[in-house]
């Protein structure tokens, strides 16, 4: 977050995370993002880790993806008491694959979980439609939302309050707050 302040808030994520690896690009030389304090600052991790990283920020409102700036990060108000060291903030550690394993094929990832009911697809695609228009709305990829496997589980357990939600893999507080109450209206 503090190499997008430093950086205007002008930037994607791609060119952040080349700053915060310490990768002295052409781009990056041309800015002066060289001499940032934030150059270099993240070498421990690799490219994959850093998208995680962007996506979690992402997904609890502390970044957003500007369209109109071709996907410039900007910060949002929850961001500034983590960047002043004032809350906390826990992300998870990306999962390492061992050496020949491959992920899931493109047009089976989304199935990671049990087929629905042929009575539960309504439901589900009534979820996908809602999660895409939010995506639209923010400027961001639909998973950033929610991923397949949560909106399954949605529907699955059909939570009632947003105490249920929270139970839902996928969901936490912060996406109850943002979405919670629209969820539940689908739901019920």
């Amino acid at each position: 977050m503090s190499a997008a302040l430093r950086t205007g808030q002008r930037f994607g994520a791609g060119h952040l995370i080349d700053i915060l690896r310490g990768k002295a690009t052409e781009k990056v030389q041309q800015f002066g993002h060289d001499a940032l304090p934030t150059f270099g600052a993240g070498a421990e991790l690799d490219d994959a880790g850093w998208r995680s990283v962007f996506r979690q920020l992402l997904a609890a409102g502390l970044l957003h993806a500007d369209a109109q700036a071709y996907g410039a990060l900007r910060l949002m108000d929850a961001a500034r008491p983590v960047l002043k060291g004032e809350a906390i903030l826990s992300l998870r550690k990306q999962a390492k694959r061992g050496r020949g394993q491959k992920s899931a094929p493109a047009g089976r990832r989304s199935d990671a979980g049990a087929a629905l009911a042929e009575a539960d697809a309504p439901l589900f695609e009534a979820l996908r439609a809602w999660r895409a228009d939010l995506a639209r709305e923010q400027g961001v990829p639909a998973y950033v939302i929610l991923h397949d496997k949560s909106l399954r589980e949605l529907v699955l357990r059909r939570p009632a309050s947003p105490a249920g939600l929270l139970d839902v893999p996928g969901i936490g507080q912060a996406k109850v707050e943002r979405y919670g109450e629209a969820l539940l209206k689908l739901l019920a």
